[in-house]
């Protein structure tokens, strides 16, 4: 932080001395908004890319949250808030849908919650249409029947009047583990219909009988997830079918804990805390937001690309309409029809945080597939030295038993000790007979041709 009360040059005795440059000092944390430029031009040039994005961060600053966690239920509460007639144009095969996944990184307890209530605490939508209308509640996230049934025509019987279908929701998973637990549950669905919920795709399915049948059509409803998860917990999302099916490409990964207070300083003055976002969309209004054409272009050849074989990486298809999803979002918060370049850019310092706090779920999940590794290679070489003690142990007892039948032996020879023993105790026989030795339970002894005998002490 600048100090204001002392000058913003260093002071020489000789300003006018011969080649003399003025240092102007750095500024020192806690930064304000405006003191990030220069710290770090990123967080900088995304959250002053609105009014809305400054108020945004300032209010997490004061609050003690993450602005990136908060930027990021911010984005799924905006796509909440429009109905499924707003889409991406078709730019690659049909028109997109705006539903969005975000996950909110940081450890137990690192400040998911915080983000999701300043967001939803603060944040209000004016629609054209609608008046003043307070965000809903986040819905928990259940099963992959679940959100189909939220959205399903309602079941109406004889004499009711008949009531609405729901079109948006916000859902929420307070932890990963909701995820992860759903999966592992026999014929779970819950993965492959996020992933249609993303899309827009059609969900539910049809049967035979009405009361089971839930058929959601495509492009139809609104929805979007927010989901707190802790790196070393993230294989739900990380493991190697859904990679292979492109599903962390299609999330967006914003990290959740608060800068230390010593870092980042608030300058906020209005009062109340109330970001407010004029959503100029009507509420039923078929609207295909207006895209740059250098994104269309991009977009297209990147396609292009994939299906020829000419990028490595065809999954990052998946990424770079995530990418498209949060320009338009950006567009929407900042009460916009249409995005702009500048968006695409903002858009673009999202993703590249988006893909570092992604690198660290899967850091953070590798260090843990290590640590199993060590600890069962741990395991298994102590369990073989138990074996080994053990088939020692019993080979010592078995040569007690040869030396108490036979009296004298030795080693070697058709008649000696190590012929006498069963087959599997003689690979041992040298090592536990000299054990014997060491702890005075078996004697040793030379004759005249220096052979070695063998026998117990009370012979």
């Amino acid at each position: 932080m600048v100090d204001k009360e002392q000058p913003l040059f260093d002071e020489v005795k000789d300003t006018e001395k011969e080649g003399y440059v003025p240092q102007i000092r750095e500024p020192q944390p806690p930064y304000t908004l405006d003191e990030l430029e220069e710290v770090d031009p990123d967080e900088y040039a995304v959250f002053t890319h609105s009014p809305r994005l400054v108020e945004l961060w300032n209010l997490a600053v004061e609050r003690v949250a993450s602005p990136w966690g908060v930027l990021g239920v911010a984005l799924a509460l905006t796509s909440a808030r429009l109905e499924p007639t707003v889409k991406i144009p078709p730019i690659v095969g049909s028109a997109a849908s705006l539903n969005v996944l975000v996950a909110l990184v940081g450890r137990s307890g690192a400040g998911k919650g915080a983000s999701v209530g300043v967001a939803t605490d603060a944040i209000r939508f004016m629609e054209v249409d609608g008046g003043f209308e307070l965000p809903e509640a986040p819905l928990p996230l259940g099963s992959g029947q679940g959100i189909a049934e939220t959205f399903r025509e309602p079941r109406v019987k004889q004499g009711e009047a008949p009531r609405p279908r729901r079109t948006r929701a916000l859902f929420e998973a307070s932890e990963i583990d909701t995820l992860d637990a759903s999966t592992k549950q026999r014929g779970s669905t819950l993965m492959p219909v996020l992933r249609q919920m993303y899309s827009g795709e059609n969900l539910g399915s049809t049967n035979a009988s009405e009361d089971t049948s839930r058929n959601v059509p495509k492009h139809s409803y609104r929805a979007s997830l927010v989901c707190g998860v802790q790196p070393k917990r993230s294989g739900a999302i990380l493991n190697e079918a859904e990679v292979a099916g492109g599903t962390p490409q299609r999330w967006l990964w914003l990290d959740c804990e608060p800068y230390p207070i010593d870092e980042r300083r608030s300058t906020r003055r209005q009062e109340p805390p109330i970001v407010m976002v004029d959503i100029e969309i009507k509420r039923h209004e078929e609207l295909l937001m207006d895209v740059p054409e250098e994104v269309v272009k991009k977009t297209r050849a990147m396609r292009t690309n994939a299906v020829t074989g000419r990028i490595s990486d065809p999954l990052e298809g998946h990424a770079n309409l995530t990418r498209i999803k949060v320009a338009c979002l950006l567009a929407v918060f900042g009460g916009r029809r249409a995005m702009t370049m500048q968006d695409w850019e903002v858009s673009g310092l999202i993703m590249k945080r988006s893909n570092m706090v992604r690198k660290r779920c899967q850091d953070a999940l590798q260090e843990v597939m290590v640590g199993k590794i060590e600890d069962t290679a741990r395991r298994d070489a102590l369990a073989k030295e138990a074996r080994e003690r053990e088939h020692l142990e019993a080979t010592k007892q078995q040569i007690l038993l040869k030396l108490e039948a036979y009296g004298r032996l030795t080693m070697g020879g058709a008649a000696g000790l190590k012929q006498k023993l069963s087959a599997g105790r003689r690979p041992t026989a040298d090592d536990a007979i000299e054990g014997l030795v060491e702890d005075g339970l078996v004697l040793s002894a030379a004759d005249e041709r220096g052979q070695t005998w063998f026998y117990l002490p009370n012979e």
